[in-house]
């Protein structure tokens, strides 16, 4: 009988890193307010949000109205970071495609970490002002 061999250990290579492909162009977009404002819907109160809206979506998005519709390929991104040390957070985006609404989660620095029609993003957006988009803070309490 010849000698066994010992077990090779495999080592899973992780999951290549992805970044979303409209990252960098985001970073252009106008801001929908001047400042970060307190966010009352991802991480809430834990968390300070800026909107990022695609130019073609700009016009409609500060003035969202019940009723509203976004055209194919307006894209709105939300940054957070903490209120208690500034560090940046995750990013959720909105894309306007044909059929509806897709969504991205990312962190920070832009990799993916969720994509597409994901069912968490469109219950809580379902609720929304109209077209699954709640719009910029009308007004904010003081702190």
């Amino acid at each position: 009988m010849a000698p066994t061999q010992p077990a090779r250990k495999v080592h899973a290579s992780p999951p290549a890193r992805r970044i979303w492909d409209g990252f960098a162009r985001s970073r252009q977009y106008a801001t929908s307010t001047s400042d970060w404002f307190v966010s009352r819907g991802h991480y809430a109160e834990t968390s300070e949000a800026l909107v990022r809206v695609s130019p073609e979506a700009f016009e409609q998005y500060q003035e969202h109205t019940v009723g509203g519709e976004f055209e194919p390929g307006s894209t709105l991104v939300m940054l957070h970071r903490s209120r208690v040390d500034r560090k940046p957070g995750r990013v959720h985006v909105m894309q306007r495609e044909p059929s509806g609404w897709s969504y991205l989660v990312l962190e920070a620095d832009g990799t993916i970490v969720e994509q597409g029609a994901l069912p968490g993003c469109a219950g809580c957006h379902a609720d929304a002002v109209s077209d699954s988009v709640f719009g910029p803070p009308r007004s904010q309490a003081p702190e």
